[in-house]
């Protein structure tokens, strides 16, 4: 479902509504503190009467019926036509049909110390799944957005996934299930997808939270930051994945796996987010040149120091982009 002026109209009303305490909303979870942004796929307050999907059914088949006679009294002779009108209005009356009386829908929240995501039927009040999650409870947010290209370099559409993860006291980093994680896809661009604008606000709130609380991190750390990497053998999916502490920055070492650089060494550190007409992961990845490093060239293979490192598989990878930058900064390496 995508937002529109109507829809961004009613959710501001709502949102308001939240604060006075009448609502649409059958729920509005108090586990995740003020909130801050609401929307829905679904607006209405309760599911329509029997009497009325009835009256919506009966005035369905009389416009299905009317459309089709008008097309075989108008145009006798445009026998294609008519039997394709025929075809395409049953059964989209059908499915009219079929769907009157339905009320589904998703609820969405962001708080000041948490996220929720509930799915309802039949009534608002009738959660047929539900998700809150407490930002207290989070150690990481794992999330890509992949670009796809047609051949003739034309963007066509966009995979994401957005993940909450917590390391908080686990030795064994494998088989790691998610607190909530979401993928979806989208071929607007930018997107105008109600999911989509929901997770980019909730990224932003999560990256609010998380800069509050990292000078104790920081602190408690003793000046040393750890990034953790996550990995799942089926991209489209990051409920379950494998970790591992993979990039620490203390003092003037930073250590990639098992290979410590300082800043002698290193000639340069840049993002590289790949060719801008072709399918590439948007985020891109972080690029560390040792001073001994040659880029392949015509008759030449690459050679020297070099990592790179995928963005969309760090933990928390705006922090660490940041962390990085500064530690660029304050050691003189060229980006």
């Amino acid at each position: 479902m995508d937002i529109d002026e109507r829809h961004e109209s009613i959710r501001k009303e709502q949102f308001e509504k939240i604060k006075a305490g009448n609502s649409v909303f059958g729920l509005v979870p108090s586990e995740i503190g003020e909130i801050t942004f609401c929307d829905s796929t679904e607006w209405g307050e309760k599911a329509p009467t029997s009497a009325e999907a009835n009256k919506f059914r009966v005035w369905t088949l009389v416009v299905a019926v009317g459309i089709i006679a008008f097309f075989w009294l108008v145009f006798p002779n445009a026998t294609v036509l008519n039997v394709i009108v025929t075809i395409a209005v049953s059964l989209l009356g059908i499915l009219l049909i079929a769907t009157a009386g339905d009320f589904s829908g998703t609820d969405y929240f962001i708080g000041n110390d948490g996220f929720a995501v509930m799915k309802f039927k039949n009534s608002r009040s009738n959660f047929v799944e539900k998700h809150i999650v407490k930002f207290a409870d989070v150690s990481d947010l794992v999330d890509y957005d992949i670009e796809h290209y047609d051949s003739k370099g034309k963007y066509f559409q966009s995979l994401y996934s957005f993940s909450f993860h917590s390391v908080f006291g686990k030795e064994e980093l494998k088989n790691i299930h998610a607190l909530y994680s979401f993928t979806g896809l989208h071929k607007k661009h930018p997107s105008k997808k109600i999911d989509y604008r929901y997770w980019i606000r909730l990224e932003d709130a999560w990256y609010d939270y998380y800069v509050k609380k990292l000078a104790f991190i920081n602190k408690e750390m003793g000046g040393t930051f750890v990034f953790v990497m996550f990995e799942s053998a089926n991209k489209d999916d990051l409920k379950v994945c494998n970790a591992a502490p993979f990039v620490t920055i203390e003092g003037r070492e930073l250590t990639v796996w098992d290979r410590t650089f300082t800043p002698e060494i290193i000639s340069r550190i840049y993002i590289d987010k790949g060719p801008s007409n072709q399918t590439h992961e948007k985020k891109g990845k972080l690029v560390i040149e040792g001073i001994d490093y040659t880029p392949k060239k015509l008759f030449k293979k690459e050679n020297g120091t070099v990592e790179r490192i995928p963005l969309s598989n760090v933990g928390n990878s705006r922090i660490f982009v940041k962390a990085i930058e500064k530690y660029m900064k304050e050691n003189n390496i060229k980006g």
